[in-house]
């Protein structure tokens, strides 16, 4: 029997198990293959909805479901105990549990991006983040007592999970403070980002900049954090600028899985893979039987569950047709642009949705009531069709 092996049941994972499914199904059925998934939890967790959370536009049971509920039962789970992967031998293809090895033929590495919160010391109790739910549920009671002052968002670094997330928050923030609470007047809101652009796509970075500079959000790119004090309410960056707050809100420094960082060369534990067949690269070799998929590969494709849907067409073929004369992935990335939240006062929600490829910028856009729309059925579609493999 050959066993294709899942680490992990976020997005990727999720994705790539039921599509497996469907298309072995017969084999599956007659014992000539397994597919197996495994994660350490036992939820599922929606983390593209974290910025809606400190808003009240989504709680968390709109985010959060059990993992059983998602898979295809023609799928083996390995939850808990038994699917928490540590370390990866490639040599021998067997994945270390805390409970014991398990063997493949082929394996899927969708291990996800975790945190290193100390990486800027005492930023962790400084400020808030909504790239968790503990800290979007944080963040969400902040809001609600603060009144006035400055607030500061900041990225550690350039690389973060949706690229896009940064300006959706910052918009719907503006948006939030101005035709919700009716307190936008009493709030200075200056943004800090790492990198000279606020997305590496020319046409989003340049709705966004419209939007920061009608709004009065005030912008400072290459702002690189080097410290915090949170005595002074001050972060500091590398060339000794220092910024005041009232309100911290960061991003925290990425870093790639445990076990993936038992295969990687890179000093963050970031997977480098082929960019069309996904394909793990190890040493400038590809490894035909280990495919990488989600946000623990390589920091140039993006890191979001639109990137996952895309990808995981691309290895379940490339799988079922034993590595040959597979297809292709071509780099296509959605990532949502937010950016007005509706009220109660009559305001339209607005939105996009950008896509673009390696080799295709995303053309010219601006967020619209329609987009706004379609990007709250997203959350419908995801559960009932994406995390399903069904389109």
């Amino acid at each position: 029997m050959k066993r294709i092996l899942i680490l992990g049941a976020g997005a990727a994972g999720v994705m790539i198990a039921n599509r497996l499914a469907r298309e072995l199904r017969d084999k599956i059925s007659r014992g000539e293959v397994e597919v197996a998934l495994m994660d350490r939890g036992f939820k599922h967790v929606l983390q593209a909805g974290f910025t809606y959370i400190p808003f009240g536009v989504l709680s968390p049971r709109d985010l959060v479901r059990p993992i059983r509920s998602l898979v295809n039962p023609r799928v083996r789970l390995m939850l808990g105990d038994a699917g928490a992967a540590e370390e990866i031998n490639a040599g021998d293809r067997i994945v270390k549990t805390r409970t014991g090895n398990v063997g493949y033929d082929y394996l899927v590495v969708a291990s996800g991006a975790e945190y290193d919160y100390d990486f800027i010391g005492g930023l962790r109790d400084a400020g808030v983040t909504y790239y968790s739910m503990e800290g979007a549920l944080a963040l969400r009671d902040a809001l609600r007592e603060f009144r006035g002052g400055t607030i500061v968002t900041v990225a550690v670094e350039a690389m973060y999970k949706c690229p896009g997330a940064p300006n959706k928050f910052n918009l719907m923030l503006d948006s939030f403070l101005r035709n919700v609470r009716g307190n936008r007047d009493d709030v200075e809101i200056v943004t800090l980002w790492p990198s000279e652009h606020v997305h590496a796509q020319a046409q989003y970075h340049k709705a966004a900049m419209e939007e920061y500079e009608a709004r009065n959000v005030e912008v400072r790119l290459n702002w690189i954090i080097d410290s915090v004090d949170a005595r002074g309410r001050t972060v500091k960056s590398l060339d000794g600028e220092e910024v005041k707050y009232d309100l911290l809100i960061y991003i925290p420094k990425h870093v790639g899985s445990p076990v993936a960082r038992s295969l990687s060369k890179d000093p963050d534990g970031w997977l480098n893979v082929d960019r069309n067949t996904l394909n793990l690269v190890l040493d400038r070799f590809k490894m035909d039987d280990i495919y990488v998929a989600g946000d623990a590969g390589p920091t140039w494709i993006t890191k979001a569950a639109s990137n996952a849907h895309y990808e995981a067409p691309i290895i379940v073929s490339n799988i079922v047709d034993e590595l040959g004369g597979g297809r292709r992935y071509w780099g296509e990335t959605i990532c949502p642009f937010v950016s007005d939240l509706p009220s109660a006062a009559g305001h339209q929600g607005r939105a996009w949705i950008p896509i673009w490829t390696y080799d295709s910028p995303t053309p010219p856009f601006r967020g619209t009531r329609y987009g706004w729309m379609f990007n709250l059925m997203y959350l419908d579609i995801y559960w009932d069709a994406l995390a399903r493999g069904l389109v």
